[in-house]
């Protein structure tokens, strides 16, 4: 996730982006049917990225123990679009998922990654509240890995590196009584450029 933050008016431009992402996926449970002004209100961040799962809001989306798909697009036609977990119960259930080796679930994530081309990464990033819990973060690149190249020792390393994080923000907030360093997984994550449908570009 970048460190940008938009207004109202900027934020009506991923309405096109949400249909188009609804109209291509063709899965309503996944992606529904929402009204413009229920985008803009309740799925589109100040921080600049759209929410694409079906959560109901943002608030829903950050408490969530589902992973999140989040778009974002910026000046210059350059986008990102990935699927992260950023709290504790969530990164719990996709560490669950990642541990065994058994898991008919983590054959198939895997072998989904292992499929995807070198653009694709898996992060992780440190979300930084210097005062208190409603401010807007700032983030931080802590680890990182091609997504295709994930193995057990990345995954044991990702792992213990959120684990790390969230211990260092809840000592934080003990000594302060403030919440100031969160984590983020971004199990895949990409950038690309240009390649917008003729639709979602302002005219």
């Amino acid at each position: 996730m970048l460190n940008e933050n938009i207004d109202t008016m900027d934020k009506k431009k991923y309405v096109k982006w949400y249909k188009l992402a609804r109209e291509t996926v063709g899965d309503s449970k996944l992606i529904p049917e929402r009204t413009d002004s229920d985008i803009i209100d309740n799925h589109v961040s100040k921080e600049n990225w759209l929410n694409l799962s079906p959560a109901k809001n943002l608030e829903e989306v950050a408490s969530s123990v589902n992973p999140n798909i989040w778009f974002s697009i910026h000046e210059g036609g350059k986008g990102y679009i990935g699927v992260h977990f950023n709290n504790k119960d969530s990164m719990k259930k996709i560490g669950n998922i990642l541990s065994s080796a058994c898991n008919e679930q983590k054959t198939e994530l895997m072998s989904v990654m292992k499929d995807l081309d070198d653009a694709w990464e898996t992060a992780l990033n440190r979300k930084i509240k210097e005062s208190h819990p409603r401010q807007p973060p700032s983030y931080e690149d802590e680890w990182g890995v091609p997504a295709n190249e994930l193995d057990n020792e990345g995954i044991e390393e990702l792992f213990n590196k959120s684990q790390k994080i969230f211990d260092e923000g809840k000592r934080e907030a003990e000594e302060r009584r403030e919440l100031v360093y969160q984590f983020q997984i971004n199990i895949t994550m990409t950038q690309f450029f240009q390649a917008f449908h003729p639709s979602c570009i302002s005219t």
